[in-house]
């Protein structure tokens, strides 16, 4: 009997649905974001900025707290969409570059 019911359980849960269902995999957004920024700063010659913080994350936004090296005074909210299943600055969300004076780590 407990074979079974130990059957039954694995099988219940080898079959279950993602535990994110339809939200967005933060972690992977962030990674994403990240390796965006990384293309960006090696194309254009510049120090790449790290992802400190990401919030408010949907399947298609994202507001991303970056700086660059561990100098907190280089802290900017940007926005990022996802267009074409690639993320890129949000250029009509307004807060892209500007500094933000407090952020949550």
């Amino acid at each position: 009997m407990m074979r079974a019911l130990f059957f039954v359980v694995v099988l219940g849960t080898a079959c279950a649905q993602s535990i994110t269902g339809t939200h967005p995999n933060i972690p992977q957004t962030r990674l994403d974001i990240q390796g965006a920024i990384d293309a960006d700063a090696k194309a254009h010659s510049q120090p790449s900025r790290s992802v400190v913080n990401i919030n408010n994350v949907t399947p298609d936004r994202a507001t991303v707290f970056t700086q660059v090296g561990k100098d907190e005074s280089t802290r900017h909210e940007e926005s990022w969409v996802k267009v074409g299943g690639a993320w890129k600055p949000d250029a009509a969300g307004g807060v892209a570059g500007s500094p933000s004076a407090t952020t949550a780590n």
